[in-house]
């Protein structure tokens, strides 16, 4: 679903539907919203749940599906994304881009927000993956 969503437009709250093959708008924690639930997993909605969700799963290195979070701005607001493996992750993100986008890790991990990698809570991992 976030692949096949790369290039469309990014805006804020957009929700989208689970009917939507393609669609219109959405914003970061939408499309890994909807990233999950077609694959058959619960997740919530807005990326402060979804790391609430996560919460102490934090992992150290990613496998593709794992999300990703930033620390909350001034305005609370997070961010996510999802890896999506050969060191690349698909964000939807906002100024200045306001598309969904294929990005290197490296560069994720280079945000000064950046807060780790995590996992899905129906994923097991053991605890040589967990990040301290």
């Amino acid at each position: 679903f976030m692949r096949a969503n790369v290039g469309d437009p990014y805006k804020f709250g957009a929700e989208i539907a689970e009917s939507e093959a393609d669609p219109k708008a959405g914003d970061c924690s939408e499309y890994t919203e909807q990233a999950y639930k077609r694959a058959g997993l619960e997740y919530p909605d807005g990326s402060n749940f979804q790391r609430a969700f996560c919460r102490g799963r934090r992992v150290k290195e990613p496998k593709p599906g794992d999300p990703f979070f930033f620390d909350p701005n001034e305005d609370g607001i997070g961010h996510t994304g999802l890896y999506v493996g050969g060191g690349m992750a698909i964000e939807a993100r906002g100024r200045p881009i306001n598309l969904v986008q294929m990005i290197d890790k490296t560069r994720i991990e280079a945000h000064p927000r950046f807060a780790g990698w995590f996992r899905h809570p129906e994923f097991a991992y053991p605890m040589a993956e967990r990040a301290g």
